[in-house]
């Protein structure tokens, strides 16, 4: 009885010493970073004018010492890479294969940008390179940026088939979604995205989308599940599908740059790196309603 009682004890330290191992190795490439670059702990996030709240250029020495965290389960998920760049010297690298290990709970390389916000009105933008090799077309779908409450972000833009496209939280039912197509994933150039955003379950609930100077989508209707939390925001990659089976590809490889965050105040040419040359208003045409998750 009390050698039985001691092999489990024993098990169960053995069963704890590989529990510790596996976070350790998950979470080896955000703490290298957090000392190279600076933790977040402590650090402050002040604006850097009077309506820009948060900016990512990736230059210097503190790099990524105001993103919230990393969430990359290997060594190559993230890197500071300094070919190709959109402005300046480096940008961001992401890089998702099918056969990486989940970590909080998906397969995914992402960069938590902000938290909760505590407005619901916000400017976003980021620019975004997807190579020739290494983004090759996939009929499963991905994420690239997410604005999450809990369980599906009630935001997100997503690449599928060679297409970007928003989905938003439909108008009326909760295990559905609206699907709005904003432009091909032309390879080997940077793509810039511009978002204005009214996070509301309400009327007043409002969506902008600019690609490359054009504005593409101007959607009115709620955008948020009620009563929950205000969302957080993540860029990165998130591929569901690979938390289970396998799609038409196995590598996801692709660069960031320029990530800002605006308040209510800002406007277009705050977010964007070059004004708009020309602007497209699209309203409620492309909207397809998609049922599943």
């Amino acid at each position: 009885m009390v050698a039985s009682k001691y092999k489990s004890i024993d098990r169960g330290i053995s069963q704890l010493k590989d529990y510790h191992r596996s976070r350790l190795a998950l979470y080896s490439v955000q703490d290298e970073l957090k000392r190279r670059y600076r933790s977040w702990e402590g650090s402050s996030q002040k604006p850097i004018s009077d309506r820009i709240l948060f900016e990512e250029t990736f230059e210097g020495k503190d790099a990524l010492a105001k993103v919230v965290s990393m969430q990359t389960s290997t060594d190559y998920g993230f890197k500071l890479v300094e070919n190709p760049v959109h402005h300046g010297t480096r940008a961001g690298r992401f890089e998702l294969r099918d056969s990486d290990p989940m970590i909080h709970r998906g397969t995914r390389s992402e960069l938590f940008v902000i938290d909760r916000i505590t407005s619901k009105e916000r400017w976003y933008s980021f620019a975004a390179l997807f190579p020739s090799e290494g983004y090759a077309n996939d009929a499963s779908n991905e994420l690239i940026s997410q604005w999450h409450q809990s369980g599906s972000p009630p935001i997100s833009l997503r690449i599928s088939n060679g297409r970007f496209y928003l989905r938003v939280l439909h108008h009326s039912d909760d295990s559905a979604w609206e699907r709005i197509d904003i432009a091909p994933v032309t390879k080997d150039v940077w793509h810039e995205f511009v978002f204005h955003i009214i996070h509301s379950d309400g009327k007043d609930a409002l969506i902008e989308v600019w690609h490359n100077g054009r504005q593409l989508i101007t959607y009115r209707g709620r955008n948020q599940f009620k009563e929950k939390e205000m969302p957080y925001w993540k860029v990165g990659i998130y591929k569901a599908k690979w938390n289970k089976s396998k799609t038409d590809t196995s590598l996801r490889i692709y660069y960031i740059d320029d990530i800002k965050v605006g308040d209510e105040y800002a406007d277009l040419s705050d977010m964007t790196s070059s004004s708009p040359n020309s602007h497209n208003l699209v309203t409620g045409e492309g909207i397809k309603t998609d049922t599943k998750p």
